[in-house]
């Protein structure tokens, strides 16, 4: 058998085993590791939502605008659907709340979501629902409960409990409710402990008969005419990075109800100055961005370069050269003016060999016919001798460069 046959054959038949080995003896395990939210997931933090609402076959649209939805000054959705809206989005569309309160009392489903910058953006003075429905909004920042990342659990810190069905929810608030005409939703006082033996897609709590602050609601469900309300103290609990804890899963279905669509109107009102630019005109901020660069270039041009080009480096020969030439300028106007006439002889030798030999007038002569210049100056310059003034002396040294520069 060929030799090179016999190994490509040994080599298939070792490959062939090492497979039936790793297929057939070896255990393997899927896991599943969570390394972070997507992009898709980080542009959308609802897209969790809106994925487990679609398996529901319940659609979810996010608003750009109020003017979608509104026409006339009237709500155009049907009354099979949820608004759910950010409080301070009602300062954006001041006209929008008069519909939407026209809208709930004919049938409709709003979820009331507070704004984490209502005090900064005063929505107590600037809104009234609230007040039409007579619900109190408190602040509670000496009790804030803050959100938790994707990998962190928390601990339930209020309950739903709807017929046979208890929901463990953890609503991180800075506000909270009062005086709720509907059903209220208490902070629980002690953590609901969550039974670890059980999986997570069957979380129970082991303390059913939690103990609540009936001071603190942190949701209210209250009928409003034909349509009800539903107000929260954040959207955290449905957002992506939470959905997959506790009960906020089914709590999101229990919101929507059996309507078959939800939207969502955010806001994009802020306190932040820089952002409020921006959302006034970003041309703005890219012209003083733009301006900044170009001051920071023109100074760094004006006051010299930071880093010594290298053509620019010190060397000893350039510094004797200029040494000796700032001397000679200074001290010695003869010597000086000697060398200014020996380099117009060196330049003009090769055209006219007698040039050393004439007298200045025909020196001038000569000049005045090769450069063009005017023999007078030129005769001024071979007779007269180098001023003392700083100025005149440069204007001399001038004159003699331009008749060498033009041989």
């Amino acid at each position: 058998m060929n030799k090179k046959h016999f190994i490509i054959g040994t080599l298939i038949l070792a490959i062939s085993v090492l497979i039936a080995y790793l297929t057939l003896v070896v255990k393997w395990e899927k896991v599943e590791l969570e390394v972070g939210l997507s992009q898709a997931a980080k542009e959308e933090p609802l897209l969790a939502a809106k994925l487990l609402l679609e398996k529901h076959n319940i659609s979810f649209t996010r608003l750009k605008s109020a003017d979608s939805i509104l026409q006339n000054n009237k709500i155009t959705l049907n009354h099979n659907t949820s608004l759910m809206i950010d409080e301070a989005a009602l300062l954006e569309h001041p006209q929008l709340e008069a519909a939407i309160l026209e809208w709930v009392a004919s049938g409709g489903h709003l979820i009331y979501v507070l704004s984490p910058q209502r005090s900064a953006l005063n929505i107590d003075i600037n809104t009234s629902l609230l007040d039409v429905l007579e619900l109190a909004v408190q602040n509670n920042e000496d009790l804030y409960n803050p959100p938790y990342y994707i990998l962190s659990k928390p601990q339930a810190n209020t309950q739903l409990k709807e017929q046979q069905q208890t929901l463990s929810l953890y609503q991180p608030f800075t506000y909270s409710f009062s005086r709720c005409s509907g059903k209220s939703h208490y902070l629980i006082k002690n953590k609901v402990v969550v039974d670890k033996s059980k999986s997570k897609d069957d979380i129970v709590t082991e303390n059913a008969n939690a103990d609540f602050d009936e001071n603190i609601i942190l949701i209210c469900d209250t009928n409003y005419q034909q349509g009800f309300i539903t107000f929260l103290p954040s959207i955290y609990a449905l957002s992506t990075q939470s959905l997959k804890h506790l009960d906020h899963g089914a709590f999101l279905l229990w919101l929507v109800g059996k309507n078959d669509h939800l939207y969502y109107l955010p806001s994009f009102k802020t306190s932040n100055w820089l952002i409020k630019l921006w959302q006034w005109s970003w041309l703005a901020i890219l012209l003083i961005v733009v301006a900044m660069i170009a001051s920071i270039w023109y100074l760094a041009i004006r006051f010299g370069s930071a880093v010594t080009p290298i053509n620019e480096n010190k060397s000893l020969f350039k510094d004797h050269i200029r040494a000796m030439g700032n001397f000679l300028y200074a001290y010695h106007d003869q010597q000086l003016k000697k060398a200014l006439l020996l380099d117009l002889e060196q330049a003009i030798a090769n055209r006219n060999s007698h040039y050393k030999k004439m007298s200045n007038h025909e020196k001038a002569q000569v000049l005045s016919q090769l450069t063009g210049k005017d023999i007078s100056t030129i005769k001024q310059l071979l007779t007269q001798d180098i001023p003392k003034q700083a100025h005149a002396r440069i204007q001399y040294i001038q004159l003699f460069k331009a008749l060498r520069k033009a041989l």
